[in-house]
């Protein structure tokens, strides 16, 4: 049986948008009487027509049964028909006359169906859906049901709806196209004479498109279903809306969500808010919460809740044992299945819902748990409880938290399963065995709850408590060997032997690989080392190379430095002898001599051939 909800979103019921309209390789319609195949898809249908989908319509009954006169009515009935085909804008429907109101289902109408369905080669085969009010809509949806069935292949059938609204999986939009169909419903004057159907489809369709947002105006609803879901009928198509909202996992009933109480027994620990808040934020609906004041005194109302959450909380006025807490709450549980949740605890948001889906899916497990994640005060993963089912390990050793489990409160009211408040410590293991004697556990793989180590006083927080956790083991197993008897003790030491024979070979594989981690981090450290000298060496030989190209560089810059001012000497020197010479150039002598300068010139010039 498959978990409920008490809430379904909208889209889980209907389509909260219109799809982009199908376009079939061919459709064919079957309509019980002349006017039925307008009122349930002429707006598809003119859709279709524009797109280029072929569309084939078939007429099944002759429609004679509406008024007197039948021959008349017959004739007049076909003509409406054929003058809506051509507003619709497809070919003149086929008549096959089948009498009015008498139409059974049987091995002819389906063969009859069956070969039309293959004739037209179609890819959708509508009908009227089931739910129809007119007996031969009914049979047409069931024998059309029957022949797509038969078929099978890549074929859709798509019940549309005329007398009674279906629960529809596929709405088409027609508000482009409405004036259209309405055209082609005041074809059929006849039916409009008896009373005005058009208004009635109108108003269906204008219904329909009122989850499909303010763009749509009007909208034709249909419940599609591929021929290969057809294997075995229509049993698993919905009919009610019950049987709807079961398909679509939505509770009916109250029994679809069993009431789970969690009892938290408190100490007033700062970490409660905490535990309470992963309580509220859990998935699962129905919960009564019980916190028992363990620690005594004024306790603070719990915080924070969910407003529908019915809660308690229980004091009486005087510190109180584990023990004695948990029974308190187990008094005031009304839950079909409980939960405990200790005050510095906490629970995954899917924890209650998956062992109550666990303990719906197994009814004949009485009890449910999940693995438990393990940490310190820190917050530091130490390990996780996440074992399969054995009771003989149970009774050798708690590993299941008691915030693991969810059982059904029945345990306790009518097989005495209580906690044994003569026990300080281990109460939660002793209860669990009781538990274990009346039913198996159904195991749900992977972690859904945390528990802090050594934070609380359960029997699992024994580290501060080893010698007093010891005495009490030993209190636990004698009780238990007087119950069971030596023989299923036996197995369960024999089992806890094996257990510790497979940690020994565990540990064994656990050292030698951490021998070898050893040996590799050895070796890593000493190439590290290695690498490292290297890089020092490298790193000295770049500092020394360094230092001589900075040498270098001083000595360049001092020869710069010396010619710079050798150049300025040199310009301080030939200043003198520039002015000199401008003054000579500029002489009247220097002028008046230039012809003898250009002779001795050209004496030399020509010596120089010589």
């Amino acid at each position: 049986m498959a978990m409920a909800w008490d809430r379904l979103m909208e889209n889980d019921i209907v389509p909260n948008a219109p799809p982009p309209l199908p376009r079939p390789r061919h459709a064919l319609v079957f309509a019980p009487h002349p006017d039925d195949e307008i009122l349930g898809c002429g707006g598809t249908l003119h859709l279709w027509a524009q797109s280029g989908v072929p569309i084939r319509v078939v007429i099944v009954t002759d429609g004679a049964r509406c008024l007197d006169g039948p021959e008349t009515v017959v004739s007049v009935r076909r003509e409406e028909s054929r003058a809506a085909a051509r507003v619709i804008g497809y070919g003149e429907p086929e008549f096959w006359d089948f009498p009015d109101r008498d139409l059974r289902y049987g091995e002819g109408l389906v063969r009859r169906l069956l070969e039309k369905i293959q004739e037209c080669e179609a890819h959708w085969i509508l009908a009227p859906a089931l739910s129809e009010r007119h007996p031969d809509h009914q049979v047409v949806g069931l024998a059309a049901a029957e022949a797509v069935r038969r078929l099978q292949g890549e074929r859709e059938l798509v019940f549309y709806e005329v007398s009674a609204p279906l629960q529809p999986n596929l709405f088409i939009d027609i508000t482009t196209v409405e004036e259209i169909k309405g055209q082609a419903m005041a074809c059929f004057t006849s039916q409009e004479a008896l009373q005005p159907y058009s208004q009635r489809m109108q108003g269906l369709n204008r219904y329909r498109a009122y989850s499909l947002g303010s763009a749509c105006r009007a909208a034709e609803a249909f419940y599609r279903i591929h021929a290969s879901a057809l294997g075995n009928g229509l049993k698993a198509v919905p009919r009610t809306w019950q049987e709807w909202r079961a398909a679509a996992s939505g509770a009916v009933e109250a029994e679809d969500i069993p009431l789970v109480s969690v009892i938290v027994r408190s100490m007033g620990r700062p970490t409660l808010p905490e535990a309470l808040q992963s309580l509220a934020d859990q998935t699962y609906p129905n919960i009564q919460l019980i916190v028992v004041n363990a620690k005594g005194g004024r306790h603070s109302p719990p915080y924070p809740l969910r407003p529908h959450w019915e809660w308690a909380l229980v004091e009486k006025g005087e510190p109180l044992s584990r023990s004695r807490a948990a029974n308190l709450g187990l008094q005031h549980a009304r839950g079909r299945w409980v939960l405990f949740l200790d005050d510095d605890d906490v629970l995954l948001p899917d924890h209650i819902h998956r062992l109550a889906q666990a303990l719906m899916d197994n009814p004949s497990f009485l009890a449910a748990y999940s693995g438990v994640r393990v940490v310190d005060g820190s917050e530091v993963f130490l390990f996780d409880y996440d074992q399969p089912y054995c009771f003989e390990r149970l009774l050798a050793a708690n590993y299941i938290p008691n915030l693991a489990v969810l059982f059904e409160r029945r345990l306790v009211t009518e097989h005495g399963c209580g906690f044994d408040e003569t026990l300080p410590v281990l109460e939660d293991w002793d209860f669990l065995l009781q538990l274990a004697r009346h039913t198996a556990f159904a195991y749900v793989p992977g972690v859904s709850a945390v528990y802090r180590y050594g934070l609380g006083q359960s029997g699992l927080s024994r580290g501060r408590q080893e010698a007093l956790y010891q005495e009490y083991r030993r209190v636990v197993m004698e009780k238990w060997l007087g119950r069971l008897g030596l023989e299923v003790v036996d197995r369960a030491l024999d089992m806890l032997a094996c257990d510790l024979e497979m940690m020994r070979r565990e540990m064994k594989v656990v050292r030698s690989e951490l021998d070898e981690s050893r040996r590799q981090l050895k070796e890593t450290r000493r190439e590290m080392s290695e690498a490292a000298a290297r890089y020092e060496e490298l790193l000295a030989q770049e500092r020394s190379e360094r230092a001589k190209r900075e040498a270098v560089i001083a000595q360049l810059n001092a020869r710069a430095a010396n010619l710079e001012r050798d150049l300025e000497d040199l310009r301080n020197r030939s200043a003198p002898l520039e002015a000199r010479l401008r003054s000579i150039e500029s002489s009247r002598i220097w002028k008046a001599t230039s012809p003898v300068r250009m002779g001795v010139h050209k004496i030399k010039k020509l010596l120089g051939r010589v």
